[in-house]
């Protein structure tokens, strides 16, 4: 390619106008891999199943970045030695590639694990490319591999290419393959101390007992840390388990499962302040919120389900309470005293640290801890895995940690997409749920009596289902939820 620059001198000056001619060779840009996500897939049973798999890297060019008769093309793909038949080209360092059953390599008998070479290759001259020119392996196997990770209750994904956000005590979903046989599943069982076990057992008893855990690693080699997750329930394909409380907002740990003394390929998480989600009566973040009508006639308090039939006792009214249920709000700040400075209208007054104190108002694992509970040997360190106030004696009763590090809104959008935010002394109670892990949160909002105008002519709520989120910090829950008015 040639480019002239003639540069012209303003009248009346010299020189006169010079050209100055630039010759360039342009070489085509080549595709490379990096990384697959996942790197590590089970077998498929079927040919009629494919999965698929980002592919990671730099120079992929769609066909929107090919110049009409050109007589170049996209990038392509290999699967193996065979052309790929679907694939997408997202961006330029990210393409997602459907792996059919057929394309698999076979897994050789008295092996786990086989691979496959996912490859790539750009036109180069105008000449289509014949074969890839850089290639990643993916892994093919019948130990445990991890897909995804999400919030238990909203089930959102990260965008394609990024890790998923997790915050402290945040109850998880882990979706995969291999964890176990049964696709049934185990149920995590409370021990002695009331606390879901970090090392669930799956199959077998005794010396020939098989396990599964989940453990959470920041950093590498000598230095690492590592933090293992309460497991609530697990299948052949879902984990359900809670972020340890231990983890540092800003770190980037790996997940890993552990089943039968086979480990999956690490699966990295950000960890946030907070990742706030609600859940919904459908299990599956969207429509219906979890959401408890509260009101008190005459002094008798009266408890509905919100949404949960088509009559006016089920819906949220102006004036009432509404209890909505979210996991994600992060960890306590009442961590190393109680929180006698920061009582507030916004928590109730028993917002109890979770940590020994030294000061008149006892820390909740300092309550724990005593002769009256029975937890004395071994003392709790955290509440990891907790059921929050259940114990062998009422001892506990009433103290619910934990304040929040930041205050907590509720924001309803109406119809016309303005929103109404309820805040400050709106807020009754946020924390954990009495009777219930430690990671579900409540959250009691009070509907002031001037709502209504805000979602009708002025004088009453128009019925029908509305947007509702929670709001942490910087951070709020998907608006896929909805509550009923």
């Amino acid at each position: 390619m040639t480019v002239a620059i003639t540069i012209t001198p303003t009248t009346g000056t010299t020189p006169p106008t010079t050209t100055i001619t630039y010759i360039y060779t342009l070489v085509p840009i080549p595709a490379t891999v990096t990384g697959l996500n996942p790197s590590a897939v089970a077998p498929l049973s079927s040919n009629l199943y494919s999965t698929v798999v980002l592919v990671q890297g730099t120079g992929f060019v769609s066909a929107a970045d090919v110049a009409l008769g050109s007589g170049l093309g996209a990038t392509k793909v290999w699967l193996g030695a065979t052309p790929a038949s679907t694939y997408a080209v997202m961006s330029s360092t990210l393409m997602a590639v459907t792996v059919p059953a057929n394309a698999m390599t076979t897994i050789p008998s008295g092996s786990t694990s086989a691979t496959l070479a996912i490859g790539v290759a750009n036109y180069s001259g105008g000449v289509a490319p014949s074969a890839p020119t850089s290639s990643y392996n993916l892994t093919i196997t019948t130990g445990p591999v991890v897909y995804g990770l999400t919030s238990a209750a909203t089930f959102k994904q990260p965008t394609p290419g990024n890790s998923p956000n997790v915050a402290a005590y945040e109850l998880i979903s882990i979706f995969g393959a291999n964890f176990m046989s049964s696709a049934t599943g185990v149920s995590g069982t409370l021990d002695s101390y009331n606390k879901f076990p970090t090392t669930l057992p799956i199959s077998g008893n005794g010396t020939s007992a098989v396990t599964l855990t989940v453990t959470f690693t920041i950093g590498s080699g000598k230095t690492a840390t590592t933090y293992l997750a309460p497991i609530i329930f697990a299948n052949s394909t879902q984990i359900n388990a809670i972020v340890p409380s231990g983890v540092t907002v800003g770190a980037t740990p790996n997940v890993t499962v552990t089943t039968a003394g086979s480990t999956t390929v690490p699966f990295a998480v950000n960890v946030v302040t907070a990742d706030p989600g609600i859940y919904t009566m459908g299990s599956d973040g969207s429509g219906q919120g979890a959401i408890l009508n509260i009101t008190s006639p005459g002094g008798v308090v009266t408890t509905t389900v919100n949404g949960l039939a088509a009559n006016g006792a089920f819906l949220a009214q102006a004036g009432e309470t509404i209890s909505v249920y979210v996991t994600g709000l992060g960890a306590p700040d009442s961590t190393g005293a109680d929180a006698v400075t920061n009582k507030s209208t916004l928590f109730p007054s028993g917002c109890i640290a979770i940590s020994n104190t030294t000061k008149g108002s006892p820390g909740y694992l300092q309550i724990v801890n005593t002769s009256a509970t029975g937890y004395t040997s071994p003392k709790w360190t955290s509440i990891d895995g907790a059921v929050i106030t259940v114990g062998p004696n009422a001892l506990l009763s009433g103290l619910l940690p934990p304040c929040m590090q930041s205050p907590v809104s509720v924001v309803i959008t109406n119809a016309a997409g303005a929103t109404v935010t309820l805040s400050g002394n709106s807020i009754g109670y946020a924390g954990f749920v009495s009777g219930a892990v430690a990671g579900l949160y409540q959250i009691n909002a009070t509907l002031p009596a001037s709502f209504a105008g805000a979602f009708s002519d002025g004088t009453n709520i128009t019925p029908g289902a509305y947007p509702i989120q929670v709001t942490i910090g910087a951070f709020s829950s998907p608006s896929t939820a909805t509550i009923q008015f």
